[in-house]
């Protein structure tokens, strides 16, 4: 079975995971890659990050690219490669291991680095993405000191996909172009996008708050609400990374779906 079909036939993270446990690790690893190219694909807040994304051996057919990048041949540091939106290359190296309670360490990035910034590479790549069922990356100074950006997506972003995510999987495998749904809004929601748009557009006030308790959707109003106002430029600030992660992915799904 190819790992398009093994990955179509997968209804969660835990059933993928669940077929592969019985490969050896290069053939899991290689199962992992095509999951990760089909999740980049179809995820809101990466399908409007990049244009594209090649496995490592799709990418030597690509001429044009290929020929600016001069990447190691056969693949060594990289297993995907993603042309961002506004034209520049993404390192993906994807790192699937048996002892998930563990983190990726900068001898999982090292070689992806030296591909990065070699040259002419190092020209039009801006950043490395370490994908993995680990917990995370272990940040030291040899990590710290590099100047290109390193960022990755870990087990639990995986462990959260849900019946819709994986349906858009299955869409991006038969090329099919990813469905969103719009969430509805709640009673209370549309009356503060309303109440919002009165005071900023209608009463022409320069400031104003909206006060909402936990858990009554508050990412969800100021992306509505946003929308009404249609502001130039936008600051949104929130405590902590969980809340950024999940601001991002709720703005980019809702701005699909609309």
């Amino acid at each position: 079975m190819t790992p398009q079909k093994l990955i179509h036939s997968s209804k969660s993270w835990h059933d993928f995971v669940n077929k592969i446990s019985k490969f050896q690790d290069k053939k899991r690893g290689t199962h992992f890659e095509w999951f990760i190219k089909f999740f980049l694909l179809s995820s809101p807040k990466y399908r409007l990050y990049y244009e594209e994304v090649w496995h490592s051996s799709e990418f030597s057919s690509q001429t044009y690219h290929a020929s600016k990048l001069k990447l190691p041949v056969p693949e060594q540091g990289y297993d995907l490669i993603g042309l961002t939106k506004d034209g520049f290359y993404e390192i993906i190296q994807c790192k699937y291991k048996n002892n998930i309670n563990k983190n990726i360490v900068y001898k999982d990035i090292d070689s992806s680095i030296r591909v990065a910034v070699a040259n002419p590479a190092r020209k039009f790549v801006k950043s490395i993405k370490m994908c993995s069922n680990l917990q995370g990356i272990t940040r030291d100074k040899d990590i710290d000191k590099q100047a290109i950006k390193i960022n990755g997506i870990f087990g639990g972003d995986f462990e959260r996909l849900g019946e819709e995510d994986f349906n858009n999987i299955r869409r991006i495998i038969k090329n099919e172009i990813p469905v969103f749904k719009k969430v509805k809004l709640k009673k209370h929601q549309k009356n503060a996008i309303r109440l919002i748009k009165n005071h900023f557009i209608k009463e022409k006030e320069s400031r104003g708050q909206i006060i909402h308790a936990c858990g009554t959707g508050k990412t969800l109003t100021s992306y509505y609400a946003y929308r009404e106002l249609n502001p130039n430029i936008s600051l949104y600030l929130v405590p902590n990374l969980q809340l950024v992660t999940q601001t991002l992915n709720t703005w980019c799904k809702e701005s699909l779906a609309n």
